[in-house]
């Protein structure tokens, strides 16, 4: 099995955040699971609530959403 890996780079002049995976992902969604499992394992690890999480995505899921149509 080929391996597997997701590279998260920031550019610190414009905050853009490039996401890059190699081609041995069987499609985007498996790529969005692993993102979504780090994303949570990481908010739960800084102490970040429940609460304040899905208050985070709530004000910030629409704007998300239109900036990468």
């Amino acid at each position: 099995m080929d391996e597997k890996q997701i590279r998260i780079n920031v550019d610190p002049d414009t905050e853009g955040v490039n996401i890059d995976w190699t081609d041995s992902f069987a499609d985007p969604q498996e790529v969005g699971y692993y993102l979504s499992a780090a994303f949570l394992a990481f908010s739960a690890n800084v102490g970040i609530s429940e609460e304040d999480l899905i208050e985070l995505i709530k004000e910030n899921y629409q704007d998300f959403q239109e900036e990468n149509k």
